[in-house]
């Protein structure tokens, strides 16, 4: 990150409004899922991707929540590329 991002990250100027209350692993959906609350009361469920693409919940985090998140899309979509290059290998296989 930029040093201006994080100091806005970090900035303890902002309300922040989002935090990760929980994270598990969804064994049907195969990815880590959130539980996010909005100052302590109100809670919905999201993914890491889902939570990546919103600015808003991102802006409105701290910075630890946002690595968090951040390191877990990562890391999914690391595994999903393997995933996937492992399929295209056994198929290119197949076909031989």
């Amino acid at each position: 990150m930029s040093s201006s991002l994080c100091q806005t990250f970090n900035s303890n100027s902002r309300e922040l409004t989002y935090s990760i209350a929980s994270k598990k692993f969804d064994r049907e959906k195969k990815q880590y899922i959130f539980i996010i609350e909005i100052k302590g009361e109100i809670r919905f469920i999201r993914t890491a991707e889902e939570i990546s693409k919103d600015k808003n919940i991102l802006f409105n985090m701290n910075a630890n929540d946002v690595y968090d998140i951040g390191f877990t899309r990562g890391c999914e979509s690391i595994l999903n590329e393997k995933v996937a290059l492992l399929s295209a290998k056994k198929a290119a296989e197949g076909l031989r």
